[in-house]
């Protein structure tokens, strides 16, 4: 990644804007699992420090309007994430899945893209999957 200098992933929100101050601008990511794909592509060019929010209380799954992010299934617009938890502790076939389509920003509908995704699974697999996701995080750039 060309110009990264520095990573930093403070935990208080406090550190988080004492690095945003600093001269020389920064890339702010929560988790940055978008990020080489959307460097090598050429549409984001790092700044000297990348800032993870991720650990930061209360800045971690927010949707692009600022609202906590929600957890929902192929059904439902509110899953019980909870329950999902719970169901899912002790399968040794669970799987997690980051799904993250490279115009993931210019979609209307990433969270009926991502039902979709899921429905097709369950075809090509045969069988019904348990999921859930958010749309709490989003590209950077």
């Amino acid at each position: 990644m060309n110009g990264v200098q520095r990573y930093l992933a403070p935990t208080r929100l406090t550190q988080a804007l004492a690095a945003l101050a600093q001269p020389g601008g920064a890339t702010v990511l929560a988790g940055g699992t978008d990020l080489m794909p959307q460097t090598h592509a050429g549409r984001v060019r790092p700044a000297p420090l990348l800032l993870n929010i991720r650990r930061v209380p209360g800045l971690a799954g927010v949707t692009r309007d600022g609202e906590k992010a929600v957890m929902f299934d192929v059904e439902n617009d509110h899953a019980d994430d909870a329950g999902f938890a719970a169901r899912s502790k002790d399968d040794r076939h669970h799987f997690r899945f980051i799904i993250s389509p490279e115009d993931a920003a210019e979609m209307e509908d990433l969270r009926g893209f991502t039902r979709d995704l899921a429905r097709r699974m369950e075809a090509d697999l045969g069988t019904r999957l348990d999921c859930c996701g958010d749309l709490g995080h989003h590209p950077v750039g």
